[in-house]
């Protein structure tokens, strides 16, 4: 993992750590993953979707550390504030695009964002506190 001296590692460990473990709940079949294990189609896929997910997991909390740090977010709220400002100038944005060409957009949009905020909030929360 690429070290600044503003970067603590074990933070964006942890907080990677955070968003899996939150997307692991989320997208579990009690809550919104019902659909995706039912259909059959991601079991095939299943061990690159988990791979995929751990290597952009430990990306965007290496982003988001510096994020974090670039903005001098000292404590869980500040850092909890630059993840939702990431979220909504990036994240929010990008996928109500994506979501448009999709059959439901509204309830996808905000299903699979209500997993991007709450994941971005934590980490940034995480970050922070660790500064």
């Amino acid at each position: 993992m690429l070290q600044s001296p503003h970067l603590n590692t074990t933070a964006v460990l942890v907080a990677a750590l955070l968003r899996f473990v939150i997307g692991f709940v989320w997208w579990s079949p009690p809550l919104f993953g019902a659909g995706a294990y039912q259909s059959g189609e991601l079991k095939p896929r299943m061990k690159w979707a988990v791979l995929a997910s751990a290597v952009t997991t430990l990306l965007i909390a290496w982003v988001l550390a510096h994020a974090v740090a670039y903005a001098d977010a000292r404590g869980a709220f500040p850092g909890a504030m630059v993840g939702f400002f990431n979220w909504l100038g990036f994240i929010a944005t990008v996928t109500l695009m994506i979501e448009f060409s999709q059959r439901d957009p509204v309830r996808g949009w905000l299903v699979q964002n209500g997993y991007q905020l709450l994941s971005m909030l934590a980490m940034g929360a995480v970050l922070g506190a660790w500064r």
